[in-house]
């Protein structure tokens, strides 16, 4: 649970290293900022799809067994 509070802090923290990458030359690499700045957006989405997925499976395990019950006994 903790991880998914940290995981927005930590997406702005991937996001904000690009802005602190230069050349030699002074000039940004932008090819470079704009895949590295699409791939960390698909980490962060991937790393959110599989914290939520454990989460979840995690909120089943110790759901209160009576609550479980009913809600099986409306189907």
């Amino acid at each position: 649970m903790d991880m998914s509070r940290l995981l927005p802090f930590l997406g702005l923290f991937l996001m904000m290293l690009v802005l602190f990458t230069r050349e030699t030359g002074g000039q940004p690499r932008l090819v470079e900022q704009v895949v590295y700045i699409f791939i960390v957006w698909f980490v962060l989405i991937a790393a959110a799809f599989l914290l939520a997925a454990r989460l979840r499976r995690h909120q089943e395990e110790t759901q209160d067994p009576t609550r479980a019950e009913a809600s099986d006994d409306r189907l």
